[in-house]
């Protein structure tokens, strides 16, 4: 039998292989089962904040993943939209650090992402729907601070819900930092409201 250079044989690699692929299945099943459950007979479709709020383990932390990094993807281009429009030194300084810093972030949860099976692309689709009409807004209206405002706090909303549905800790600690950091940067920005 073959092995790799820790010493696994490509029986132990394939079982690997192939747990992840089921489990990516089953929380794809159990996601789609999910929302089916919820929306029947109900006027209106679920917040991707209320689809979250239904789910635990591996299909709520696909979830996660899938509204966080359009929200993050969004909060860099609207800091970089008030870096170029605002004639506002310390504004530019406040959201160039923030575009700096939530760049790192996507680049963290599309590896953290990948590792669980990817993102659910229709829950990505939505959230990235509504985080271009708020990038729209502030091109239209050039009202950065309100807009990114709604942008942080969904983040913080869909943090606090990974309390209790995942015992994932390195998503657990995401979700803190991502809680304090913008908390933090609402507190900040009331200042330009």
């Amino acid at each position: 039998m073959m092995t790799n250079c820790s010493g696994e044989t490509q029986k132990v690699r394939f079982m690997k292989r192939t747990r992840i692929a089921l489990s990516v299945l089953c929380a794809s099943l159990c996601l789609v089962a999910a929302v089916f459950a919820a929306s029947s007979g109900e006027e209106g479709e679920l917040s991707v904040i209320e689809e979250l709020a239904m789910l635990r383990g591996l299909v709520f932390e696909r979830a996660f993943y899938s509204v966080i990094i359009p929200a993050q993807e969004a909060s860099v281009a609207m800091s970089k939209l008030a870096v170029r429009g605002t004639k506002d030194l310390e504004l530019a300084k406040w959201a160039a650090e923030a575009a700096r810093r939530h760049s790192e972030e996507v680049i963290a949860a599309r590896k953290a992402a990948e590792k669980l099976g990817g993102i659910e692309q229709r829950l990505y689709g939505i959230e990235r729907r509504e985080m271009n009409a708020l990038m729209g807004q502030i091109a239209t209206d050039g009202t950065y601070a309100e807009h990114i405002a709604r942008c942080f706090e969904l983040t913080i909303e869909a943090a606090r819900l990974a309390v209790g549905r995942t015992d994932n800790e390195a998503l657990l600690r995401a979700a803190e930092e991502i809680i304090r950091d913008r908390t933090r940067l609402l507190d900040d920005m009331q200042k330009w409201k």
